[in-house]
């Protein structure tokens, strides 16, 4: 396996904490200058999300919910399918909308056990086509 050219992980978190703090920069090795003008991009949304602050949030903020599951408020119904419904969420702890997937209640302690081993095998995967899962409950039965 052929090593990696560019800066190695904790040169780039070096590099992003210069950026961060307004240092000048000069690349180490070869391929340093790419790294440094995507983490000032990066940078740079940052300090324009930061900015926008609880504005932003308040502004996504649903208004009013169908119901809630857990500490989720469920704004609308997605989709329905022969094991489940799905459902667009509101998360306030992580101020996101979600996706909520609920099983039907019909299904069995067995088929709840297989959704929890299927959530976290799920959620131990990273690919920009697959979902990102961040938790799994059971709520109420």
């Amino acid at each position: 396996m052929s090593k990696q050219s560019g800066p190695d992980r904790s040169e780039l978190l070096k590099l992003a904490a210069a950026i961060a703090d307004g240092d000048s920069l000069r690349p180490r090795r070869a391929g340093g200058e790419r790294a440094i003008a995507g983490l000032r991009v990066i940078a740079a949304l940052s300090q324009r999300l930061s900015a926008s602050g609880s504005d932003a949030a308040l502004a996504r903020a649903p208004r009013s919910a169908l119901f809630q599951w857990g500490h989720l408020d469920v704004i609308e119904a997605l989709g329905e399918g022969s094991s489940a419904e799905v459902f667009r969420a509101y998360d306030p702890l992580l101020d996101i909308e979600v996706a909520l997937k609920l099983s039907r209640p019909s299904l069995g302690r067995r088929a709840t056990a297989e959704w929890i081993a299927e959530a976290r095998r799920l959620a131990r995967l990273r690919h920009p086509n697959v979902i990102a899962v961040h938790g799994v409950d059971v709520h109420a039965g």
